[in-house]
């Protein structure tokens, strides 16, 4: 019978803290480049609990999927990717090229996908949307007044109530449809947040003393 021995070596591949560059935190020339050169991000999981989002390397290697943290340099090309499913469809946020804390910072991130069409909201809101809905309010207000105040004998503007009422809803309405996409959009976002300690502030009170950490 014959033995064959061979040595045991760790699987190469993304560790459970989310290396960010695919490989085992100890030794790897890519994570110690990014603890020395960027920080440790925290990435929580997503509001929508029907989504999920994976960490993702330059190409698209998976490193993990949130909630995890992962070691990021500047210019390291990762994103974050929401995974494509029935009624949820795909998006990427990328990371920046440069994090506004100190090397070596523990941080945590804020992120959301684009959602609607931002920039065509906006001018569509403030060229169209804000009038019709100022002239829709207008319009709607003369024309329940002028069902309230019209008479048998007294005819004024009374034969075009129902018209000046009837747009005056339709504009209503098209103003408040296009402030509603204009609030519902929003661009895609990455931010992050350092992570202070904990103040240390207290005062102890005691028999004749009064001490305190400011």
């Amino acid at each position: 019978m014959t033995i064959f021995l061979a040595p045991l070596t760790p699987k190469s591949g993304g560790t459970a803290r989310g290396d960010g560059k695919g490989g085992s935190e100890t030794g790897n020339p890519g994570v110690d480049n990014a603890r020395a050169t960027g920080v440790h991000i925290t990435l929580p999981a997503p509001p929508d609990k029907d989504e999920t989002w994976s960490l993702r390397l330059p190409g698209g290697r998976p490193v993990c999927t949130l909630p995890c943290d992962a070691w990021a340099g500047p210019v390291s090309g990762m994103y974050l990717q929401r995974e494509g499913r029935a009624g949820i469809k795909s998006a990427t946020v990328p990371f920046p090229d440069a994090f506004p804390h100190p090397v070596g910072s523990e941080v945590t991130a804020e992120y959301q996908a684009e959602r609607g069409n931002p920039e065509l909201a906006k001018w569509t809101w403030w060229l169209g949307g804000l009038w019709f809905g100022l002239m829709g309010a207008g319009f709607t207000i003369w024309g329940v007044t002028e069902y309230a105040t019209c008479g048998s004998t007294d005819k004024g503007f009374c034969d075009m109530r129902g018209f000046v009422l009837g747009y005056g809803l339709f504009a209503l309405g098209a103003g408040v449809a296009s402030y509603w996409w204009y609030t519902w959009s929003h661009e895609k976002k990455f931010n992050t947040y350092e992570k202070l300690p904990p103040s240390k502030t207290g005062v102890r009170l005691g028999p004749g003393f009064v001490t305190g950490v400011f």
